[in-house]
């Protein structure tokens, strides 16, 4: 099948004649004056669009017009092509892109000589300022997240207009902040936590309430209370027992303190490394048995040490003492001590051992990637970042997790 273009539909009435010659299939070639408006604004820009269609469509009328034009030569747009080549002459190499020809290519020979853009398809750019400035007035709290999905609008969209009305980086997040967890729930253990004693009475025995209800029963040996001031009344069940008062809890192998510190934990981390290395000492003091090897038994027997660390607010005092712990260990798989004069660093490197301190960082850096990447209303991330009412002591205040 041939296709034709008719010459009614592509050559305005003054250029049939001009520059163009029946005998000849080429155009014949003639100077072009720039015909684009010199004036301003979107009329400039519209008039000179017109002009650039009206080039556009005459050069594509004058050089395919005497011949024949078949689908694969439509599909390729050649003709096209030479068309934006002598515009781009005229008007300039920017003046029209290779994603505009094939668009306009297509235009005209559908006989469509409109020079309004298509419309884009997808979210708005813009809205009105005024909607949300009252919609932020009303609920300061709203996520920008949540202003997109209203208004149906990109969530740079959002933050365009937010800065447009003059809200500063720090309130243009609304997360709402309801404080520290009060309980947690961990497979069968619970943790309830309170501001006051009176408090903690009320929910310890709306607890067992509950648990009465469904057939089950508080275990007061294994319930202990501990609170971070001291002293100060027992707390007591439903039936008036007393909890047994403690400055020392341990769940899931980790020391909580009273005080805050983690000076227990690390105790209680060395007491059980030095258990699992002394079940290992057939293999780590054995002499027949490569240091190399015994580095690589002894990497199964650190994580005891380490276990939790994650969530320690270490100080020097507390990597001095694993590290001494960990030394203390690696020289006796070598069958070395402190008066044969060999350095910590040889040692090491004899065992392929990486220093305690980087394995420390290591683990906490780990665990703040993990804690990042929760919702901000995950406990792990609130306890993370909230920040306790009071003010801190004067001189030395105790070192947080996020000094480390």
């Amino acid at each position: 099948m041939e296709y034709y273009v008719c010459q009614s539909h592509l050559l305005h009435t003054d250029s049939s004649t001009a520059g163009f010659d029946p005998n000849s299939e080429k155009p014949v070639n003639r100077k072009r004056t720039n015909t684009a408006s010199s004036g301003g604004g979107n009329e400039k820009r519209t008039a000179n669009k017109a002009s650039a269609i009206g080039v556009f469509h005459e050069n594509l009328g004058v050089a395919s017009i005497p011949r024949k034009i078949s689908p694969e030569n439509s599909r390729k747009g050649k003709n096209a092509e030479q068309a934006r080549k002598k515009l781009c002459e005229i008007y300039g190499e920017d003046c029209l892109t290779e994603c505009q020809r094939q668009h306009w290519f297509t235009r005209l020979l559908s006989g469509n000589f409109n020079v309004q853009d298509t419309p884009h398809t997808g979210h708005p750019t813009t809205t009105d300022d005024n909607k949300i400035k009252r919609l932020v007035e009303t609920n300061r709290r709203m996520t920008t997240r949540e202003i997109a999905e209203k208004f149906d609008i990109p969530n740079s969209t959002v933050y365009l207009h937010l800065q447009q009305l003059g809200y500063v980086n720090k309130l243009d997040v609304w997360v709402p902040h309801e404080g520290p967890p009060s309980t947690l729930f961990y497979a069968d253990g619970v943790a309830l936590i309170a501001d006051s004693r009176a408090e903690l009475q009320l929910k310890v025995q709306k607890w067992q309430t509950v648990l009465a209800d469904a057939g089950f029963k508080l275990n007061l040996r294994k319930t202990e209370v501990m609170s971070s001031i001291g002293g100060g009344d027992a707390v007591l069940d439903e039936n008036g027992t007393a909890f047994t008062q403690t400055e020392e809890f341990q769940y899931l192998g980790s020391i909580l303190s009273a005080d805050g510190t983690v000076d227990a934990a690390v105790r209680g981390r060395i007491v059980c490394a030095w258990l699992k290395w002394r079940e290992s000492t057939e293999i780590l003091c054995d002499r027949m048995c490569s240091r190399v090897l015994k580095g690589k038994i002894y990497h199964v027997v650190r994580p005891a040490m380490m276990y939790g660390s994650e969530c320690w607010p270490v100080s020097k005092t507390h990597e001095r003492m694993l590290n001494t712990a960990e030394m203390r260990m690696l020289r006796w798989e070598c069958g070395l001590t402190r008066r044969d004069k060999v350095r910590n660093e040889d040692i090491r490197a004899l065992m392929q051992t990486a220093p305690m301190q980087q394995k420390l960082r290591a683990q906490r850096l780990r665990w703040f990637g993990h804690v990042m990447r929760r919702p901000p209303l995950h406990p792990t991330r609130q306890a993370m970042e909230m920040e306790v009412t009071g003010k801190r002591p004067t001189g030395a205040p105790k070192r947080r997790w996020k000094d480390t």
